[in-house]
């Protein structure tokens, strides 16, 4: 429910399923980060694969409002980075 919300109010939402599955290429904003967590046993789970860019934001800050959101912001932000990209590709 709440991803749903953030789905449709927040600017910086993350839409894309998660985790990421290792093949994703989706986005090209993507910075795959991979690890593998443990449990209380201290038996290695399964590798999962995440983003760089993917933080945890507040729905106007208010508490139990949680949301994947992109570090890089919005749409716009996220292709203004592509585009400085592909402009200076060795950078």
């Amino acid at each position: 429910m709440r991803e749903e919300l953030a789905a449709g109010t927040a600017e910086d939402y993350c839409p894309y399923d998660k985790p990421f599955r290792p093949d994703f290429a989706a986005c090209a904003c993507f910075a795959a980060v991979s690890y593998v967590a443990q449990g209380l046993d201290f038996v290695p789970a399964e590798a999962v694969t995440s983003c760089g860019n993917l933080v945890i934001a507040r729905l106007g800050g208010s508490p139990g409002t949680h949301y994947a959101a992109c570090a890089i912001g919005n749409a716009a932000a996220r292709q203004k980075v592509v585009a400085a990209r592909l402009r200076s590709p060795h950078e």
